[in-house]
């Protein structure tokens, strides 16, 4: 049976700190996971005020992840489901790379999957969340705090590892504009006092992008998830950040 994992009483205090209120729109990815790992009693919830389908494929990611096991060294990569498609992707490290994207997710998610994340081992973390937050009209300050609270775990956790702050991709359609006033507040997050020695943000819209809130065609299917041309243009952007050894 997989094992058990339980929110510290920290990260429950930190969630109750961080009221979410709303919905979102995200996807899939195949999955390989048995009957019994699926039935596996798992205590980190996804956030209660997430669609039902998305609540569904966090708690199969979840246990996916859980059976895999952690990681020593290498990448880590935590976000929604754009990070989750690298599973079908060539992420571009030669070394062990733990995917802990789950598609539908939102900050709150993260913060409450802390857990889980905190097992692994990493070199280098890559942290990619925020747009389905969009998606259920949340502001910058309601997605913020999760996040800050999640960031700085992992500055506790990982005194070592190098922590990147990804910016969020630019998105075609209702929310393009929030996007750059989410990506605003992201660079103000860099910089606070806690985390700005240790995290640095990549801001991925030159590249990802026509311009900071139009994501190029070519590079997405949806006007939100990417294309193979898209991961492959991500990965270039990634590679100044990568482990040399």
């Amino acid at each position: 049976m997989t094992r058990q994992i339980l929110i510290s009483f920290s990260l429950a205090a930190a969630l109750a700190a961080c009221a979410p209120d709303a919905a979102q729109t995200q996807t899939q990815t195949q999955n390989n996971i048995t009957p019994a790992q699926m039935e596996a009693e798992l205590t980190i919830p996804p956030p209660d005020w997430m669609y039902e389908d998305g609540q569904s494929h966090f708690n199969l990611r979840v246990a996916q992840i859980e059976a895999a096991g952690a990681n020593a060294g290498g990448i880590l990569l935590i976000g929604d489901s754009i990070t989750e498609g690298w599973m079908e992707q060539d992420f571009p490290y030669v070394g062990p790379v733990a995917n802990h994207g789950v598609g539908w997710d939102v900050t709150e998610g993260v913060l409450t999957r802390a857990p889980q994340i905190l097992r692994e081992d990493p070199k280098a973390v890559f942290v990619m969340i925020g747009t389905n937050d969009l998606s259920y009209d949340r502001t910058p300050d309601q997605i913020l705090p999760p996040l800050r609270a999640s960031l700085l775990e992992y500055v506790q956790r990982w005194p070592e590892a190098k922590i990147y702050l990804q910016s969020v991709l630019p998105r075609n359609g209702q929310w393009d504009k929030s996007v750059v006033n989410l990506n605003d507040a992201l660079v103000d997050l860099s910089r606070e006092d806690g985390l700005s020695e240790r995290v640095t943000f990549i801001d991925l819209s030159p590249v990802m992008g026509t311009s900071a809130d139009d994501l190029r065609e070519d590079y997405t299917h949806d006007g939100i998830h990417l294309t193979e041309a898209g991961y492959d243009a991500w990965a270039e952007a990634l590679q100044p950040y990568l482990p040399r050894d």
